[in-house]
Formats: C-alpha cells, sequence, structure tokens
C-alpha cells in the first residue's frame, strides 16, 4: 500500500510537468521522466554534466570516487527528470523530488537534486526559466489538490516550496539562488565566526523559497 501511494504520487506529480514546462523555450524539446523510466544513456548524460561543471567541489569533498555515489544518488526513488534538448542535443536538466520530512519547513517541499546547463548554452537564463516552472509547479499541484473533490493528497496539499542543497564553495551558484529568493533553511549549516574574526564555513547550505 506504502509503495502504490508513493507511486500514485510520483505519477500526479509527473503528469503535470509537461503542462507547467513545455514551450517554455522555444523551438527545443522539453523531455520528462520520472527516474523508475529513465534509460541508462539519458543518466549517464546527466552524470557527465554534473561533473563537467562541479567536478572540483565534489572531488574536493567527496574524494576521486564521488562519482560513483552520486549515480546511486540520482536514482534515488521518486526523483523526476526534466530536460530541454536542441537538435538532439542535451542543453540542460533539472531533478527534484518530493520530501515532506524537511526539518524547519512546515508541510512538503520539491527536493531540488540537480539544475545543470551545458555551457555552450549558458547566458540565456535558462536556468532562472526552468526554476520559474518549478515554482510555478508547486503552486499549480497545490492548488490542482486543494482543488479537487477527487484528489486528495497531503503531501501535495500541504506542498509549500523549493529547497535545496548547495556547496559553500560554490559562491556563483549560491549568490543565484539568493538573488532568486531563497533563504537559509531553519536547518542549514550556519558559518562560524571565531574570535580572531575568521569565519569558517560549512561544507554546504541548505536553502529555502516558500512559493
Amino acid at each position: 500500500m506504502v509503495q502504490d501511494h508513493e507511486d500514485q504520487l510520483i505519477l500526479e506529480i509527473d503528469s503535470n510537468v509537461e503542462y507547467i514546462f513545455e514551450y517554455s523555450i522555444d523551438h527545443w524539446q522539453t523531455i520528462h521522466k520520472p527516474i523508475s523510466k529513465l534509460s541508462s544513456s539519458n543518466l549517464k548524460q546527466f552524470l557527465d554534466l554534473v561533473d563537467d561543471n562541479l567536478h572540483q567541489y565534489y572531488e574536493v569533498h567527496h574524494g576521486k570516487l564521488w562519482k560513483d555515489d552520486k549515480r546511486d544518488e540520482m536514482q534515488e526513488d521518486g526523483l523526476i527528470y526534466v530536460w530541454y534538448e536542441f537538435k538532439g542535443e542535451l542543453v540542460g536538466f533539472i531533478s527534484f523530488k518530493l520530501v515532506d520530512d524537511e526539518e524547519g519547513i512546515d508541510g512538503s517541499v520539491f527536493y531540488l537534486y540537480e539544475i545543470q546547463i551545458k555551457e555552450k548554452f549558458r547566458g540565456q537564463k535558462i536556468g532562472t526559466k526552468l526554476m520559474k516552472n518549478l515554482e510555478n509547479l508547486v503552486i499549480y499541484i497545490r492548488t490542482k489538490s486543494n482543488d479537487d473533490k477527487i484528489l486528495k493528497i497531503n503531501q501535495l496539499q500541504q506542498l509549500s516550496g523549493i529547497a535545496l542543497t548547495v556547496f559553500s564553495q560554490n559562491k556563483v551558484a549560491f549568490e543565484w539562488y539568493i538573488r532568486l529568493g531563497f533563504k537559509l533553511s531553519p536547518s542549514s549549516p550556519r558559518d562560524k565566526v571565531l574570535r580572531n574574526g575568521k569565519v569558517l564555513k560549512p561544507d554546504y547550505y541548505i536553502l529555502y523559497k516558500s512559493c
């Protein structure tokens, strides 16, 4: 029964993705799949893009074999992937899942696992559009779940926003999220200021935005 409920949640979320994300970028193909339907070749493409964009951070915090653990994380149950292709080439992707036990946050959230854009396609605000679409998905699904007399799923009715993890050393990403309206989550590690004024940063921050 628990698995049936989780499958229903994933199906309901995924069924609304195309409505929100489709046509957000002209002439590009929008594709979305839950992890259960993602091909091994797609997964490799996504992991390679994470490697291209963030390997320097993962190697520092997780060592040279970080990709093994990352591959497992990217196959977690419940994840939904949305990606754009242009003439068959991967432009970028986003992955997220519904989480209803994020410490310090009332209600459930879409936890953002990855948002990655190929370097050649940057500068076109693709990442910003993906994040805006994810915010719109939160609002749309919550509203639909509360209005629908048949569909009454607590986790969707109580969907409150988006949470994510970002490396503290990745200043560009951190500042970008702040500009988008994210703030430190109540459960996030914080900077520590020593008596001599030196600031010790944690490995990562947890950010949250109410939608």
